[in-house]
């Protein structure tokens, strides 16, 4: 099924499924850019080329996304070796497009499942501080 998700929604549910470790999303050193579909994760896996649990393979797809809405809203070109001169009006801009920034994710439910329990482990400090975005994620996530 598939689900809409925000940066935040998303940059928040890879935070939950990481436990609040910065991601670690498995890289090849090797691959060429893709787009963030799973078709190429999934010849990888029936080739046998690599073994990741079902966390990890979700880990990297939803960072793909992720890494996905940071390019089209132009944030990459911040990242160290970028070009670094930016006027303010330009960095509001990027930063409000970033906010409108969302994209549709095709979720297994065995996904589904393991994005809500993710959610639902988060200390209760992440509930207190964001108690609207967390429900509304865990509706998305309950009703597909």
């Amino acid at each position: 099924m598939e689900v809409e998700f925000s940066h935040k929604e998303l940059s928040l549910v890879l935070f939950a499924l990481e436990e609040g470790l910065l991601p670690n999303i498995p890289e090849d050193p090797c691959e060429e850019p893709h787009d963030a579909c799973p078709i190429v994760e999934d010849l990888e896996e029936r080739f046998g080329w690599r073994r990741m649990s079902d966390q990890q393979k979700l880990v990297q797809h939803l960072g793909k996304h992720l890494r996905q809405g940071w390019v089209e809203c132009g944030l990459l070109e911040l990242a160290p070796g970028g070009p670094q001169q930016f006027e303010k009006v330009e960095m509001l801009r990027m930063q409000k497009q970033l906010e409108d920034w969302s994209c549709r994710i095709v979720l297994e439910r065995s996904d589904r499942d393991l994005l809500y329990e993710a959610i639902s482990k988060l200390p209760r400090s992440a509930w207190i501080s964001m108690p609207r975005i967390l429900w509304r994620l865990k509706k998305k996530l309950r009703t597909l």
